[in-house]
């Protein structure tokens, strides 16, 4: 029924190119739904780097460590919790940061910042990328609670890695999370309003 389109700011993807995306995005005359995303890195200082006004055009926001990654684990905890606590923030990506045979997960306070996650209402990302697997179902296990959300992200940057969808219903599915606890079931006008923060 609809799609979500989530660009990652960065050297390639100004601000100026998310904002002609948008107004294109707006003007698209089709019979699904397309959602405006954007992934916003979490600044050394917990700050999201990116304009209000991208932001606040958004239909889903995901901030997400990017940059910075060897600062120390309370640095990195503390930066990923005043992230957390930004209220136009919907989706904390890639939560382990890691990449499978180059990057282990830092060594973070994930017990507390999941339960902050959890408390305001921001999904946890099931990241369905082969490199990151990340949440898999065993973590979900490890980290589910009754106030927590999840989103499957695909991480595609090519049609056909759209696919990898399935891994990360698999892993929801093994983990026995309901409906209600992930985004993915939401109608799109149920995503645009927040209506898992209700």
């Amino acid at each position: 029924d609809y799609i979500c389109i989530v660009d990652r700011l960065c050297n390639h993807t100004t601000p100026d190119s998310i904002r002609e995306r948008n107004e294109l995005i707006d003007h698209l005359n089709c019979s699904m739904d397309v959602l405006k995303g954007i992934e916003i890195d979490i600044s050394n200082d917990g700050t999201l780097s990116t304009p209000d006004d991208i932001i606040d055009s958004s239909d889903l926001v995901i901030a997400s460590i990017n940059s910075h990654l060897n600062c120390s684990a309370d640095l990195m905890t503390n930066r990923i919790a005043k992230a957390l606590d930004d209220p136009r923030v919907d989706v904390w990506g890639h939560p382990l940061n890691r990449l499978i045979g180059i990057r282990n997960c830092p060594q973070l306070d994930y017990p507390y910042l999941f339960r902050l996650a959890s408390k305001n209402g921001v999904a946890l990302e099931i990241n369905a990328s082969p490199y990151r697997s990340d949440l898999d179902f065993s973590t979900i296990c490890k980290v589910y609670e009754p106030g927590a959300v999840y989103s499957i992200g695909t991480d595609a940057i090519l049609p056909q890695q759209l696919k990898r969808i399935e891994s990360g219903k698999i892993a929801a599915e093994k983990a026995k999370l309901p409906n209600g606890r992930l985004l993915n079931t939401l109608t799109s006008a149920e995503i645009r309003d927040k209506a898992w923060r209700d």
